[in-house]
């Protein structure tokens, strides 16, 4: 019964908690986006471009999958640099098979 009750629990916790510890492939998300649309996920990669307007702010992150854009909460990274960044799939419009897919950055 302690097991059902306790560590059930415990470990259901711990595997929602490890898609946040272990980066997601840019490429997976970008082969199904509506798969991870709504979902959030964590990427890493290297930061290839950067934009920091009063009204824009977002940045590409790259892996050894592919290149994503992040729309950023916040001020964004320099280009070059290395980053793990947390957020939520956009799809925003499909058209055919192509789409545009950005990460909302979480705010943390």
């Amino acid at each position: 019964m302690v097991l059902v009750t306790v560590i059930l629990p415990i470990l259901v916790f711990i595997c929602a908690s490890c898609s946040q510890l272990f980066p997601t492939d840019i490429k997976k998300i970008l082969d199904d986006p509506r798969e991870y649309d709504g979902k959030t996920v964590t990427i890493s990669g290297d930061v290839t471009e950067s934009v920091n307007l009063i009204f824009l702010r977002y940045y590409a992150v790259r892996d050894a999958t592919g290149e994503i854009v992040v729309v950023a909460k916040k001020s964004v990274p320099a280009k070059g640099a290395k980053l793990k960044v947390t957020g939520r799939v956009n799809q925003a419009f499909a058209i055919g098979d192509r789409s545009v897919v950005v990460i909302v950055e979480e705010e943390q």
